[in-house]
């Protein structure tokens, strides 16, 4: 009877095996019925496939729990699909598995020392900061920012020999700069743009002391420059080119005391006339080596402001005579400061109208004017009772400067080879322009 129910089990299973092998011809995997359970399965010598070929996990998670339940394995692209669903659907996030949390408030700053402190107080610590040390404070914070570029802490810039791209100089004139030292600086065109030219239309700088000696800028960009001053008392362009222009602007500064034009190209009758006639202030001027012709220097002895105290001419070699200086000094009876060194057409005469009309010149240069007499000047010394300085390169000699020296205590002969008149650095002073320091 036993050996009845073996032979029929192995017929039954015998045609379910031969069943399952029609249904796979290429014969890589097996497509397992429902009728089979886990003991039939090993009867018939099959096992489930690899979990890295594509077995689903729910059959390792059947096992683990201790389930007998039987499970369907279809084909791998089956297996492979229903598992990528089964991936994507547990990335889904409902809305109420979101954790809302409050935004984070700002961080407490109750323990800087500087939040604690007054505007005044930090203005005053960082007074003490160079410009450079100010220019990265200003990236810390807002309020640093507002205060390192605060105007009392940049009355002084020196950009001597500098390369100023476009727009520079407005950016310096907002920070309220009083005093700037632009000296053999570039500046390139434009001075600024004209979007920028357009913000500051109501805009005026506060610059009083301005030394663009040996700068390197179109007559236009001077202009345009100048148009946003209004404050100067001392302005030096020395070698710089003029115009018409330049002139009228500078001529709007109604406080200028100081000029200094040595060596300027460009100036001529018009642009001279309208600071003449504008700037009644002017104590200080230096027209050295200017070009001027006859017609310009005429209008200038006629129309300069009688308080002029310091006057630089020299280097009018034929352009001003002992007829045009007679009436520069009755009109100015003030110059205390005179230089006419290298005027040709000067004689012994105007020597007397100097002694004469200026009783109080401390300073007189009048070297390489050759048509002055060294022994008429020798003999007419004692007319200058409050003269300290005298240069006659090239008239006087060593031994005539030292007993001139040894007879007038208080005179010093031939000991100044550059006139000083208007020029902004004097001497040994390099960062002061002036007498004003512009250096930190």
């Amino acid at each position: 009877m036993e050996k009845c129910m073996e032979e029929l089990y192995y017929e039954v299973n015998k045609d379910k095996m031969n069943e399952l092998k029609k249904t796979d011809n290429n014969n890589s995997f097996w497509n397992i019925s429902h009728d089979l359970s886990l003991d039939e399965m090993k009867d018939l010598g099959v096992d489930v496939l690899p979990e890295k070929i594509g077995v689903v996990p729910e059959r390792r998670k059947r096992e683990r729990s201790g389930k007998n339940e039987d499970f369907v394995y279809n084909d791998l692209a089956a297996c492979e699909a229903r598992e990528y669903e089964e991936t994507r659907k547990c990335k889904l996030i409902k809305s109420d598995q979101f954790i809302y949390r409050q935004k984070l408030k700002a961080l407490n700053i109750s323990n800087d020392v500087f939040s604690t402190l007054s505007d005044e107080i930090v203005l005053g610590i960082f007074n003490y900061f160079s410009h450079e040390d100010l220019k990265v404070t200003a990236q810390v914070s807002r309020r640093f920012r507002r205060l390192a570029y605060d105007e009392s802490l940049w009355p002084r810039i020196d950009l001597a020999s500098k390369s100023l791209s476009s727009n520079s100089l407005a950016y310096i004139m907002k920070r309220g700069v009083k005093v700037l030292r632009l000296k053999e600086a570039k500046v390139h065109s434009p001075v600024w743009s004209k979007q920028l030219s357009f913000r500051m239309s109501d805009f005026y700088s506060k610059i009083e002391y301005l030394d663009m000696s040996y700068c390197l800028i179109t007559t236009e960009d001077l202009a345009i420059f100048l148009s946003k001053c209004r404050n100067l008392k001392k302005l030096s362009l020395e070698s710089c080119e003029l115009s018409v222009e330049v002139c009228s602007e500078i001529a709007k500064n109604r406080d200028l005391n100081t000029l200094n034009f040595a060596m300027v190209e460009g100036l001529d009758r018009e642009g001279l006339q309208l600071i003449c006639s504008n700037c009644k202030r002017m104590e200080s001027i230096n027209l050295a080596w200017t070009k001027l012709n006859k017609d310009a220097v005429n209008m200038f002895v006629e129309s300069i402001t009688s308080e002029i105290s310091s006057l630089n001419l020299s280097g009018l070699q034929y352009s001003l005579n002992d007829d045009q200086l007679a009436i520069l000094m009755k009109r100015c009876s003030n110059i205390k400061e005179l230089d006419i060194s290298d005027c040709l057409e000067i004689t012994s005469s105007s020597m007397s109208s100097i002694a004469d009309h200026l009783a109080n010149i401390k300073s007189l240069s009048i070297s390489r004017c050759y048509k002055i007499d060294p022994k008429i000047l020798l003999n007419i010394m004692e007319k200058f009772s409050n003269l300290r300085s005298l240069n006659a390169f090239r008239q006087i000699g060593n031994q005539e400067a030292r007993d001139l020296e040894t007879n007038y205590n208080l005179l010093r002969v031939n000991k100044e080879y550059f006139s000083t008149i208007s020029r902004p650095t004097v001497g040994l002073r390099r960062t002061s322009i002036w007498l004003v320091k512009c250096r930190e």
